[in-house]
């Protein structure tokens, strides 16, 4: 993958002129020395969301004496697993108290940002009292790393990120040139962090030892200081192949709904979806869609699963396609490289989108 801008394609005439997305910065760190830290206290995990990566690399190295701390949105919520650790704390309440608030707002993806950082501020400050003068490494989820950061109870120790996201800068760069092409995009608009907020995440991840991610590009980010998980594919699910194009996300700018659509109004494809639209109730007007249950058999009647996102942090829909075997297209974005029948795109280019679905289908013929 080149570091190098990607040009998205022109639009049409009536539509404002497009953005260049924003350069990767490889971001090597402060360029001081480190502080020299002991590493032969204890080691706190402090988590949140359970990806199949994290848990089985905290599994792969958590020991008798280490802490656990993990906000429980419900008892059977969460996957992380408490054996093997010396000390396991669980924020409950306010686990409880965010998945209640985040429901109410599932329609208000602005909002839901906003809670997303207000809950993390509250659990990451739950968990400060873990950290004794025994703790000399710390693994901390990414939303939780801005507050603990400010809090200074890091200082002094080596820090490891549970990258889950793309940082704030980039991700507020990348959704401005997808804006910028899409101006009747609400969502596209809203989906901000505070520039604070962004600010001292971006000081926090300079800092950090280690950045942990199966994301190819945010881990390219990082250089040398990255540590990149395998992506976990799940069990293979059925599909029986069909002429149908997937978009494997959200139906939402963000994750490329527009892109889809655009090349299903000039290909008359049919496009099948894993949910309802969610930037305004006609966004599918003039396109054969079918929506289906991302639980079912969703593959069935698909030729090619799509994923032109802008911003893709956690692309399960499409490692699904992948397990099965069904073709891939999906945008730099989505940190895909390298694995099986995945073709990758630059990010922004729908050129190269209709070019990869329009191969995909021609081979298949």
């Amino acid at each position: 993958m080149s570091l190098s801008p990607e040009k998205p394609a022109s639009p049409d005439a009536e539509v404002p002129p497009s953005l260049p997305v924003p350069h990767l910065v490889v971001l090597h760190g402060d360029r001081k020395e480190p502080q020299k830290t002991r590493v032969n206290g204890r080691h706190a995990y402090l988590v949140d969301a359970c990806w199949p990566e994290f848990e089985a690399y905290v599994a792969a190295r958590r020991r008798r004496k280490d802490i656990l701390a993990v906000p429980h949105a419900t008892l059977e919520d969460t996957r992380w697993s408490a054996d093997g650790f010396g000390t396991v704390h669980a924020s409950s309440l306010l686990g409880l108290l965010r998945a209640r608030e985040l429901e109410e707002q599932a329609h208000l993806p602005g909002a839901t940002l906003r809670t997303h950082f207000k809950y993390a501020d509250l659990i990451a400050r739950s968990y400060c009292f873990l950290l004794g003068r025994d703790v000399d490494e710390v693994t901390v989820a990414q939303d939780l790393l801005p507050a603990l950061h400010r809090s200074g109870v890091l200082r002094g120790r080596a820090v490891d990120v549970l990258l889950t996201r793309t940082p704030l800068h980039l991700m507020h760069a990348r959704l401005d040139a997808a804006a910028h092409r899409h101006p009747l995009s609400f969502l596209l608009a809203a989906y901000r962090a505070d520039h604070a907020e962004a600010d001292d995440e971006a000081l926090a991840l300079s800092q950090a030892r280690r950045i942990i991610t199966p994301h190819a590009e945010l881990a390219r980010l990082f250089g040398p200081r990255a540590v990149r998980l395998p992506w976990m594919l799940p069990e293979k699910p059925r599909w029986r192949p069909g002429d149908d194009v997937a978009l494997a996300g959200a139906c939402d700018g963000r994750h490329g709904a527009y892109e889809v659509r655009d090349l299903a109004r000039a290909t008359g494809l049919q496009v099948t979806t894993l949910g309802p639209p969610l930037e305004y109730i006609a966004f599918w007007r003039g396109v054969d869609v079918l929506q289906k249950d991302p639980g079912g058999n969703w593959l069935d009647g698909v030729g090619v699963a799509v994923l032109p996102a802008w911003v893709c942090n956690q692309p399960r829909a499409a490692l699904a396609a992948v397990a099965a075997g069904c073709p891939v297209v999906a945008s730099a974005a989505c940190g895909l490289t390298g694995l099986p029948h995945v073709t990758e795109i630059p990010t922004g280019d729908e050129a190269a989108l209709a070019q990869a679905v329009h191969a995909l289908r021609a081979v298949k013929r």
